[in-house]
C-alpha cells in the first residue's frame, strides 16, 4: 500500500485492521500526519508553485515535489465506512451481462472490498471462474503469469466456464508500462507495451473484469487500451458520479454522469446524465434500442431514396438523348421526404 511505504514505522501499519475492513466490504481510509516547521513548508510550497508552472513535464516536477513532503508520515488511524447501494443496482447489473454487454468494473478500492463489492452487486458470481493478477508476492515474469493465465482461460472457455478477472493497479501499471529502450520520452509515452495485446487476448475471453486500486489516469488508459486494441473497434460507455470518474467518461466514446452527493464534476463532462444507476438500464436498453432502430432506418431510406432518384434520371438521360432534360420537376424532388 501507499501509505505503508510513507509511513514512519512500517512495522506498525495496520494492515490487518484494513483487511479485515476490506473483506467486510467497507470503504478504508488511512489517516496520517507529520509535523514540520515553517522553514521546511515555505521552501515546498516555493517549489511546488514552480512545478505547477512548469511548462515541460509538469506531472513529473508534481511528483517529485509531492514526495519530499509525503514521507515519514505518522499513522493516526484507520477509517472504514459502508458504501451503500442505490435501488436497483443488481438488477441493472444482471439485465446489462443478460444483453451480453461486456462489464468492466474500474475502482480504486482495495482487492478484497472490490471482491466483495463485486459479489454483492452480482457482478461475480459463485460459479465464475474468478482469476486474480497482482503485482505482489509472485517470482514470476509478467510473461509468463500471462502466458500462463492465457493456457488457463483458453481451456477454461473451452470448457464453457464463466470467467472473471480481478487485476490490481501495480499489475497494469507494470502491463502498460512501454518499452525501456525507447529513444525518447516522447517516444516512450505513446510507445504500446508489448504485453497489452495478450492482457486484452485474455481480457475478452472474461465476462467480467474488475481493475481494483487504480487512479483516474489508469482508469482513462484502460478505456484507450480497449478502443485500440480490440477489433472490431468496440462502442465503450463509461459511467460514473465523481471528479476521479471524469478522464474515463471523457475518453469513452458515450460517457454517462450520475448526479449525487458526490458533486456534478462527472455530469459536466459526460455526454448524458442520470440521477441514478437504475437508470441506465432504461437509457441503453429502451432508448437505445430506439435511437439505433432510427439511425438503422434513416441510413437505409437515405440511400434508396438517392438510389431510385439518381438512378431512373441517369438511365432517362439515355432515352433523352443526353439533352440534360430533367425527369421530374423540381418540387417532386424537393419534397420527396415528406
Amino acid at each position: 500500500d501507499i501509505m505503508q511505504k510513507l509511513a514512519r514505522d512500517p512495522q506498525k501499519f495496520p494492515e490487518e485492521h484494513l483487511n479485515v475492513f476490506a473483506k467486510q466490504g467497507l470503504r478504508t481510509l488511512v489517516l496520517g500526519r507529520r509535523i514540520i516547521s515553517e522553514s521546511e513548508l515555505s521552501s515546498w510550497q516555493a517549489e511546488y508553485v514552480q512545478a505547477q508552472t512548469a511548462m515541460q513535464d509538469r506531472e513529473e516536477a508534481l511528483a517529485r515535489v509531492a514526495d519530499k513532503i509525503e514521507r515519514n508520515l505518522d499513522i493516526l488511524g484507520v477509517t472504514a465506512i459502508e458504501d451503500k447501494l442505490q435501488l436497483g443496482v443488481e438488477e441493472s447489473i444482471v439485465k446489462l451481462r443478460q444483453a451480453d454487454i461486456k462489464l468492466w468494473v474500474l475502482t480504486g478500492d482495495k482487492l478484497e472490498t472490490a471482491r466483495n463489492i463485486g459479489f454483492s452487486t452480482r457482478v461475480l458470481s459463485a460459479e465464475m471462474d474468478i482469476q486474480v493478477l497482482d503485482g505482489s508476492e509472485d517470482s514470476r515474469s509478467w510473461e509468463e503469469r500471462l502466458g500462463d493465465l492465457n493456457s488457463h482461460t483458453k481451456e477454461a472457455q473451452e470448457n464453457g466456464r464463466t470467467i472473471a478477472l480481478i487485476v490490481t493497479g501495480h499489475a497494469l501499471e507494470e502491463i502498460t508500462a512501454p518499452e525501456q529502450d525507447s529513444s525518447s520520452r516522447l517516444e516512450s509515452k505513446k510507445a504500446k507495451s508489448h504485453l497489452e495485446p495478450q492482457f486484452l487476448q485474455i481480457a475478452m475471453r472474461c465476462a467480467v473484469v474488475i481493475a481494483c486500486r487504480v487512479s483516474p489516469l489508469q482508469k482513462a488508459e484502460m478505456v484507450r487500451m480497449v478502443r485500440r486494441g480490440v477489433t472490431p473497434t468496440p462502442v465503450t460507455l463509461a459511467i460514473g458520479d465523481g471528479a476521479n470518474d471524469v478522464p474515463m467518461i471523457q475518453e469513452a466514446q458515450v460517457g454517462v454522469g450520475i448526479s449525487g452527493k458526490e458533486g456534478r464534476q462527472a455530469v459536466n463532462s459526460a455526454d448524458f446524465a442520470i440521477a441514478q444507476f437504475q437508470f441506465l438500464q432504461r437509457l441503453l436498453l429502451v432508448h437505445g434500442r430506439w435511437n439505433y432502430r432510427r439511425t438503422c432506418k434513416f441510413v437505409i431510406y437515405s440511400f434508396w431514396k438517392n438510389a431510385v432518384l439518381v438512378l431512373l434520371m441517369f438511365y432517362y438521360t439515355f432515352v433523352s438523348g443526353y439533352a440534360g432534360q430533367s425527369l421530374f420537376e423540381d418540387m417532386v424532388r424537393a419534397s420527396y421526404n415528406f
